[in-house]
């Protein structure tokens, strides 16, 4: 430096010093006692000490830590080394301490040694290091949902922040997302469905990583009540493309050192594997439940009828739109004959065909096939065919191919649907299946012969063609009304009746006493109706409280009245396109009952807080056990809506005009409670059906079965023992008059049921137990009635 002038050495020196000063690491000179001697700016904006406070302090005073608590040891190891470099805490002048690196150089200067030592604030790097080793310990031995939780519950203690969630996209290039877990503080909270559009989420699944510490609801107003968030996308190992996000946020601002996206993208990358995972092992219960539901549904079917269930679940499970079950039908598999051919679930009409040109001569050489698209390509013949997947059917006696079994669409397959491996397991037992059935063919015809030779025979044939049709007739209405139990000639009436009605869509009026199955010939009406593919809604017009009949059948807005929370849809609006229930309409209020007329008239409604008119198409059932036309005369029943309602009426008779069904329904009572009781019946005395058949039966069958399942708990063994439970007629006159009104039977039967139980009504042993009813509708017949307890 001999040849600078003095001027520009004093330049120098000045620029040295303005670098150190101004320098945006801390820098203390220390000399060999450890006191500290000179210091740069961000030394004092790090430590919060002044240059000339720090100047008047030791390091010892500054850094509590261990490796400078024996100054002159560490200053000779300094000494030696020449350049340490270590981590430490500095205490802040306010009190609290703080992560820092420091460098310490060993240096001499005019014949005296001094360090020149280099801080670094590294307080971010240990809170993230913390942070990742925290939340790692408490997440590493666990998967599946209670990773999420605990992952989502680290997050918001780590982060002291409120809310934390991880979402899943649910549709490519849509802004929709799912919540698979949503924590607020330490409490999980039920998943929910939102649009991400106009919330951070939404830049988040953009690919970009989002931190703002302040006034995010200014910037996305559908974050309202969201001060500050953090997050980051989760990317699929596969096509590296969001499939959701992680995000914190709190209604607070938070501090600079929240944001740790690093961290959070650590995780965002376990979170996606996970989410991966979770969805292959979805895919493998998928797979299971296939099986398991194909099983199930073709395990007590044989013959013709299990190929036809096969393919019809063949098409449903692996959401393809055809199916097929097929046999050779010649000695070299070039032609096949169908068992089954299903277009989704329409069965459809059985062929022959050539093997020539079709996937199916592959298949027939032993061989699974699998085509996900382009078929007609490959096989011209298939036009407008595109997947196909499809595996032989062997012959378990000789392993020779004898069918195949395949599936086929005309829009291309994905790779989850290709299953043969099930497939093949079907294949067995239709092998199985077609020899059995071989087996069987073969059996019939040796008894046909058999039967050409017994003169028996021709005699039966003669008796059975003069009983066929009548049996026709029994067979089809026990198969349309499986649900209903009878031999009695005059309920067969009620079901033809019913079965001209049911075609059609005419009201029908349904009356009769409690407890004889009026909702279940409702139920008939509907099952064989053609709307029997839409719902049969059902509304108990006695049990529901007067103020919210119209609500609960034309539904309400949001704030129509006090208490309405939330829009709810009506009775009527869920049975469009199917049938409509309305049980006990006699008690509907008369001025619900001109509204009621106009669905009836009209086919429309309004909404209650809605002027929009709503078009509904809805069959309605009624049923009463009301003298609906008493009820007009005393201005209880509006005249108009009854002629409405009474286009069809059925009545549904009581169970003392069908005696002859009591041991049927016996029967029929002991096994549907066998289950549930741990008992089954294999007896019956007759002793007991005598008894049964003698009483009148004012409750009908509703109070019969509520008695057979007493008797069921009462029995010791396996038959239905003769006990007090048997009913038997109490304090009749036989002098009364033969007629008497409906309601004063009821009222009388009620009577006599709430004095046997000392006038309790709910519980195991009260009235409504007894009766079959609700206790709330019990209660309600009592005030209709005029029924009350004598002081």
């Amino acid at each position: 430096m001999s040849h600078l002038t003095n001027m520009e050495i004093e330049q120098e020196l000045q620029f040295y010093h303005f670098t150190v000063a101004n320098l945006q690491e801390a820098v203390f000179w220390v000399n060999a006692a450890g006191a500290i001697i000179q210091v740069n700016e961000m030394a004092s904006s790090l430590s919060g000490y002044t240059a000339g406070e720090l100047t008047q302090m030791q390091v010892t005073d500054l850094n509590p830590s261990p490796i400078v608590a024996n100054f002159p040891q560490f200053w000779q190891q300094l000494k030696q080394a020449k350049k340490i470099t270590f981590e430490a805490q500095h205490r802040h002048k306010a009190g609290h301490l703080y992560d820092v690196e420091i460098t310490g150089n060993f240096i001499t200067y005019n014949g005296e040694e001094y360090s020149c030592s280099i801080v670094r604030d590294i307080t971010k790097k240990k809170t993230e290091e913390r942070l990742l080793q925290t939340i790692s310990e408490a997440t590493s031995n666990i998967t599946g949902k209670d990773f999420l939780v605990e992952l989502c519950k680290n997050f918001t203690r780590a982060l002291n922040m409120q809310f934390a969630l991880i979402a899943e996209c649910i549709q490519e290039g849509s802004t929709q997302v799912r919540t698979l877990c949503l924590v607020n503080n330490d409490k999980v909270i039920d998943n929910i469905e939102y649009d991400a559009k106009g919330r951070p989420c939404e830049v988040i699944l953009q690919g970009n990583a989002f931190f703002m510490s302040k006034e995010v609801y200014k910037h996305f107003p559908a974050s309202e009540g969201i001060e500050a968030a953090t997050g980051v996308p989760i990317y699929s190992s596969v096509s590296r493309k969001p499939i959701g996000h992680i995000i914190i946020s709190n209604p607070s601002p938070v501090a600079e050192e929240k944001n740790q996206l690093p961290i959070l993208k650590i995780f965002a990358a376990r979170v996606g594997a996970e989410m991966e995972r979770m969805q292959a092992h979805k895919a493998l219960q998928r797979k299971n439940e296939l099986l398991q539901t194909i099983s199930e549904r073709t395990a007590g079917v044989t013959g013709e009828d299990y190929f036809r269930e096969l393919t019809r679940f063949i098409t449903a499970t692996l959401k393809v739109r055809y199916s097929m079950v097929v046999e050779c039908s010649n000695g070299n598999n070039t032609r096949l004959r169908m068992l089954s051919y299903v277009d989704r679930e329409e069965v459809l009409e059985n062929i022959e065909y050539d093997t020539t040109g079709t996937p199916c001569e592959i298949v027939m050489q032993g061989k699974d096939f699998f085509c996900a698209s382009d078929l007609e390509k490959s096989f011209p013949r298939e036009k407008g065919i595109q997947s196909w997947i499809a595996v032989p059917i062997h012959s378990p006696s000789t392993g020779k191919v004898i069918g195949n079994i395949a599936a086929f669409d005309q829009a291309p397959m994905s790779k989850e649907q290709n299953q043969t491996a099930i497939l093949k397991i079907f294949a067995a037992r239709a092998g199985a299946e077609i020899e059995r059935i071989e087996a069987q063919k073969d059996l019939e015809k040796a008894n046909e012969e058999l039967a050409k030779r017994l003169q028996e025979i021709e005699q039966l044939k003669n008796q059975l063609a003069a009983e066929n049709k009548y049996l026709q007739e029994e067979i089809r209405l026990t198969n349309n009304f499986d649900d209903i139990v009878s031999k009695s000639r005059n309920f067969h009436k009620i079901l033809q009746q019913i079965e001209q009605v049911a075609t059609t869509d005419a009201t029908v009026l349904i009356v009769g006493e409690s407890g004889t199955g009026k909702e279940l010939l409702a139920r008939a009406v509907h099952n064989i109706s053609n709307r029997c593919k839409r719902p049969l809604i059902k509304v108990n017009c006695a049990t529901l409280p007067a103020n919210l009949i119209e609500s609960e059948l034309f539904g309400h807005e949001r704030g129509a009245f006090t208490g309405a929370m939330e829009k709810r849809i009506g009775r009527f609006e869920l049975a469009d396109g199917g049938t409509i229930f309305l049980d006990e309409i006699g008690e509907l209020p008369v001025e619900l009952q001109a509204k009621l007329l106009r669905v009836l008239q009209e086919g429309e409604f309004e909404r209650l807080g809605n002027p929009k008119t709503i078009k509904v198409n809805v069959r309605v059932i009624a049923a009463t056990n009301r003298n609906l036309e008493q009820a007009i005369e005393k201005k209880e029943f509006r005249e108009d809506l009854f002629y409405r309602l009474n286009v069809f009426p059925i009545v549904s008779p009581p169970l003392r005009d069908r005696k002859e069904d009591i041991p049927l329904l016996v029967k029929h009572f002991c096994q549907k409670y066998e289950a549930k009781i741990g008992k089954k019946i294999t007896n019956i005395p007759a002793k007991v059906i005598d008894a049964l058949m003698a009483y009148n039966w004012p409750g009908n069958i509703r109070e019969l079965e509520n008695i057979i399942e007493r008797a069921l708990i009462l029995s010791r063994g396996n038959t239905l023992e003769y006990g007090e439970w048997v009913p038997a007629e109490k304090g009749i006159n036989n002098e009364q008059p033969a007629a008497q009104k409906l309601e004063d039977i009821e009222k009388e039967h009620i009577l006599a049921v709430l004095n046997k139980t000392g006038w309790k009504v709910s519980g195991d042993k009260g009235a409504a137990k007894i009766l079959g009813l609700n206790p709330t509708t019990l209660e309600a017949r009592m005030k209709k009635l005029g029924i009350e307890r004598k002081k």
